[in-house]
């Protein structure tokens, strides 16, 4: 999101009440790995593939993702009469999910904590097993490394890197924006995926659309924003040409506010030369995860959707995806659901060139931060 603040928790109603057919199965673990608190207190790496066959939106455990059935490990958590936090983390070669059974068979899940890597933080650890799957967002495999260690209570890190308890049953949160009259927001699938419920201030979600494939998703809002909706660019982004990234990134580190960065276009395409992404040097942070891409006349050419973190390629630097126009508009038109297109850079042609802050501006007011509660 996508940003994922903290994790989900889904309360099971027995150790294994209503596991579907070939989903998450803690009765399958294997070898487990025993530590003590202490023993945490310096951080334990275990190599491991991401990734599986099982897809979690088909099963009753919460988030989206692939998985395999059995535990990618079994953690014995020990000795923690100190109520350290136990921090659960994973840096992986391509975009990770995290999903954790509890002692107390609670599911907890998690998805681009700190870019694209989960972690989970689970404040004063209960003593006792940890089943833990490593997945992956889309269908491929990859390496991966889980980490596991030991904070001070209260000191798991939180999202974006700071620390504390996120509390206040957020799971995770993100950026939409507004594409019609009707009430619908266009947002990334990761940033709704797994969700109880969806918070917008001022309005109510009433129905979701997702595409996990193209990363997208649709929500309707009750009342729909009083906002004039973005329109869609019809024609291609190209290479160079200045844009805004718009959105809510850490918004519960920093104050929840509308916050826009400017960058370039730098290329047409994303990983291994496809082109359902565009690479653009706006900075963005988690959260920005949904959010609009305009040109310099305020059209849509992009919805936020992923960075490549540091920790993935080292010295990666403002390399940031987005998925282009031409999926957003053949996914809305898929699903009936109305908007603007217009041909070239802006909405209209203004008697005079408006300045960066105006357009940002009228693009930030149909800009909506959306909450994941869990």
């Amino acid at each position: 999101m996508r940003q994922a603040i903290g994790a989900i928790i889904l309360a099971a109603a027995g150790p294994w009440a209503g596991a579907a057919a070939a989903c998450p199965d803690w009765r399958l673990a294997e070898d487990a790995v025993t530590h003590s608190s202490d023993a945490l207190w310096t951080p334990q790496t275990y190599a491991l593939t991401a990734g599986g066959d099982h897809n979690l939106r088909d099963c009753d455990q919460p988030g989206a993702g692939y998985v395999v059935a059995a535990p990618d490990l079994r953690l014995r958590f020990t000795d923690n009469a100190a109520q350290r936090d136990l921090f659960i983390r994973v840096e992986g070669d391509c975009d990770t999910v995290l999903l954790v059974n509890d002692p107390a068979t609670q599911w907890h899940f998690n998805d681009d904590f700190d870019g694209l890597d989960p972690a989970i933080a689970l404040p004063r650890a209960a003593e006792g097993s940890y089943d833990i799957w490593v997945g992956t967002f889309g269908r491929d495999l990859c390496a991966a490394r889980l980490v596991l260690e030991t904070f001070g209570p209260g000191q798991a890190p939180g999202p974006g890197g700071g620390f504390g308890d996120p509390g206040g049953g957020v799971a995770g949160s993100g950026t939409g924006f507004v594409v019609n009259r009707e009430g619908w927001a266009l947002t990334n699938a990761h940033v709704v995926a797994g969700c109880t419920t969806l918070e917008v201030a001022g309005t109510t979600v009433t129905r979701v659309i997702e595409d996990d494939g193209a990363d997208l998703a649709a929500i309707l809002l009750d009342p729909a924003p009083g906002a004039a909706p973005l329109p869609l660019r019809s024609t291609l982004a190209r290479l160079a040409e200045p844009v805004h990234a718009i959105g809510y990134p850490l918004a519960d580190i920093l104050t929840p506010s509308v916050r826009a960065t400017s960058g370039s276009v730098n290329a047409l395409s994303g990983f291994d030369g496809g082109e359902s992404l565009i690479q653009i040097s706006a900075p963005v942070q988690p959260g920005n995860s949904g959010g609009p891409v305009i040109d310099a006349g305020g059209a849509v050419i992009g919805v936020l959707s992923a960075t490549l973190s540091e920790d993935v390629f080292r010295g990666a630097q403002n390399v940031n995806f987005a998925v282009p126009t031409a999926e957003a508009i053949r996914f809305l038109s898929a699903n009936a659901i109305s908007h603007t297109l217009v041909p070239t850079k802006g909405t209209t042609a203004p008697a005079a060139p408006l300045a960066a802050w105006e357009v940002v501006e009228a693009a930030a007011a149909a800009t909506i931060l959306i909450r994941c509660l869990d």
